[in-house]
């Protein structure tokens, strides 16, 4: 991969909070156990982030929907519910988009040997439709060896409600 394709705080460093070489944009990393508490509170966090960059409900829908079905999968599939495991969060809130980068400790898996959870023989089997929402709702890519995903959600239209240009005061 070119450094070009990398996101660009990827390229900088990490850093915490707003990024002076991008004012408009929001990239936090955080760890945390293998807790649903911690976990829901990133997701809100990321949500909250969202909401003050304008995005619309849709997206906020989205980006709640996949965020939550990848850190049940990283807690339950990659972590085994181990409490002392951690589950790993990048995420990236610009005006255009969201991108969210979650890995676990598990050995990681091949996305294209889970079934089509649509297929008739598959309809009464529980796993899949999680991966279904997430590439339905978001941009999604899983980085060999199957650990980490990789979600995107394009902003889906103006900015709205009261922190309508929050960001752009920084």
């Amino acid at each position: 991969m070119t450094a070009g394709a990398l996101p660009w705080h990827a390229r900088t460093g990490p850093d915490w909070g707003i990024m002076p070489q991008q004012p408009r944009a929001v990239w936090k990393c955080v760890r945390v156990k293998t807790d649903p508490k911690q976990l829901r509170a990133v997701g809100e966090e990321i949500v909250s982030c969202c909401r003050t960059f304008g995005f619309p409900e849709e997206d906020l829908f989205a980006v709640r929907l996949g965020y939550e079905e990848a850190t049940a999968n990283a807690a339950r599939h990659g972590n085994r519910n181990d409490p002392e495991k951690v589950i790993t969060i990048q995420y990236e809130v610009s005006e255009e988009q969201v991108w969210i980068r979650i890995s676990d400790e598990g050995p990681g898996f091949d996305p294209d040997q889970v079934p089509d959870p649509t297929l008739p023989q598959n309809l009464d089997r529980p796993s899949g439709r999680g991966l279904m929402l997430m590439k339905h709702y978001m941009e999604t890519r899983f980085v060999p060896p199957g650990n980490t995903v990789e979600l995107v959600r394009r902003r889906s239209g103006p900015a709205t409600g009261s922190n309508q240009g929050a960001a752009s005061d920084r």
